[in-house]
């Protein structure tokens, strides 16, 4: 698997008797309208190591990484139920380039991190899919998941009344393809930005919407990379968490490529 695309299925694993290091990329989830629904993985990284213990105990292995407590014991928690594996302590690092709550999956490369981890320690053996779906669940949605574990530019089908996942079309992203991320200085959490999303839409902002979705995924499917051009444009997201996080009128960047989330 190409560096850009690298992602839990291709990782690079330093395996010990008892240790094991994951890498994992960043990713940026919606690609404009694809909102909960499309997400790329991008050639920055996050790696999560965990080292098993004698004990119970899930623990940080610096103070930096116990802000992180809560969601590694989560995707631990999760890990073992679903595999019915029987439950050990690990201590865990997290090391890497992806900055949190700057839209880029840092919560996913942790999740992710430790179910493949743990996956390996284990033995489980669990597939890419019901990776995904265990990630997807943790998250809450699969723009991010699924482009962490899988690579490539990712479509993903969730359950209209679950949200569970379902499946996902892949494309691998060709070289001549060069992406750039501009992140915001300021922290900005998931859950924090879609609290204020409405709960109804106009409809031909939804309109609008679907129309900017799919003619984004038919200009990569096609590799007709000159229509990316403005194929991007939000009504759905954007404009209810721009005016949030941005109240004060400013300039614009023009919608001429592939923006974050």
């Amino acid at each position: 698997m190409k560096a850009r695309q690298r992602s839990a299925r291709g990782r690079r694993w330093r395996v010990g008797a008892q240790s094991v290091t994951v890498r994992v990329p960043a990713s940026t989830s919606n690609c404009g309208s694809g909102f909960d629904t499309i997400g790329l993985a991008l050639k920055l990284y996050n790696e999560v190591t965990l080292t098993r213990g004698a004990g119970p105990v899930i623990g940080a292995a610096t103070t930096g990484d116990a802000a992180a407590q809560a969601m590694v014991a989560a995707a631990a928690a999760e890990f073992f139920k679903r595999t019915a594996r029987k439950r050990f302590g690990f201590t865990y690092h997290i090391a890497g380039d992806v900055p949190m709550s700057r839209g880029l999956g840092a919560s996913v490369t942790v999740r992710a991190g430790v179910v493949a981890g743990l996956n390996e320690l284990t033995g489980a053996k669990l597939t890419r899919h019901a990776m995904v779906a265990l990630v997807t669940g943790l998250e809450g949605h699969p723009d991010n998941a699924t482009p962490a574990v899988l690579g490539g530019f990712c479509v993903t089908r969730t359950d209209p009344l679950t949200g569970a996942f379902i499946g996902t079309v892949r494309l691998r992203m060709p070289e001549e393809l060069v992406f750039v991320v501009a992140a915001p200085t300021m922290e900005i959490r998931t859950r924090d930005s879609r609290r204020v999303l409405p709960k109804l839409l106009p409809f031909f902002d939804a309109v609008k919407s679907v129309n900017s979705a799919a003619y984004l995924v038919a200009a990569l499917a096609t590799r007709d990379y000159d229509r990316l051009r403005h194929a991007v444009a939000d009504f759905l997201h954007e404009p209810y968490r721009r005016c949030r996080a941005f109240p004060a009128p400013g300039p614009r960047s023009p919608r001429a490529s592939l923006p974050g989330p």
